[in-house]
């Protein structure tokens, strides 16, 4: 029997030692030892797995054993470093906060005025720019249209108050080529000063505005369709 203190290959030469003693056949010698090794082995996990396995030779018995030990050493150790890592650390985390460095477009002209101990305090940005989200000309992080939201009126049949949608950001207004426009003139066009633009950033010059009645099922709506007299029938279909 495999006592504690022994490792596995003192073990497997204790073994050879008394099968030396028996006088087994040429053809059980091996056998023999790789069944006494087995079935005598103090580690539970070792011995069942190598009872599935078959060995030609009692060395290569042995050695299967001595990789699987290693493992099972290994992921003993790792399990234990986990515990320790756990410890003083059983809390939940309510909050996560994260810094991001702001862009430095200069890094060489920074780093000189840096080592010159010259002020580097951050002045302010005066320089404005054309926006192409509202067309108007400001600084930066001052357009008034952002996180503005864009709500369209539509007006159901039997209501009198009009109920108000928002226009998905993935789904662009209705828009008509000019000729498909003049197809429509028979409805009311309504002259607005509103800017379609597209995520590029490119404004979209409208004719005006109507309102079409479209049924569905049993529900008939009036929604908003806007003249465009650059985009062609070819290119929105």
């Amino acid at each position: 029997m495999c006592q504690n203190n022994e490792t596995l290959t003192e073990f497997a030469l204790k073994l050879k030692q008394q099968a030396d003693k028996c006088e087994f056949p040429n053809t059980f010698y091996e056998e023999a030892l790789i069944t006494a090794f087995v079935m005598n082995i103090d580690s539970t996990d070792i011995g069942t797995h190598l009872f599935q396995k078959t060995f030609k030779t009692f060395n290569e018995c042995v050695e299967c054993a001595k990789t699987l030990c290693a493992v099972l050493e290994a992921a003993s150790k790792k399990n234990s470093d986990q515990d320790i890592l756990k410890q003083g650390t059983n809390y939940e985390v309510n909050s996560i906060s994260k810094k991001y460095k702001k862009k430095v477009h200069n890094t060489a002209k920074k780093q000189i005025q840096n080592k010159t101990n010259f002020n580097t305090a951050p002045k302010e940005n005066t320089k404005t720019f054309k926006c192409r989200n509202c067309a108007l000309i400001h600084g930066i992080n001052q357009c008034p249209a952002y996180g503005v939201e864009f709500k369209i009126k539509v007006f159901l049949n039997g209501q009198n108050n009009p109920t108000e949608l928002e226009l998905d950001t993935g789904t662009g207004p209705s828009i008509l080529s000019k000729a498909a426009w003049i197809q429509a003139s028979q409805f009311p066009i309504k002259n607005i000063n509103i800017k379609l633009r597209s995520y590029s950033g490119h404004e979209i010059l409208t004719l005006g505005e109507a309102e079409v009645t479209v049924s569905y099922n049993t529900i008939t709506a009036t929604l908003q369709i806007f003249g465009n007299p650059e985009i062609s029938w070819e290119e929105i279909g």
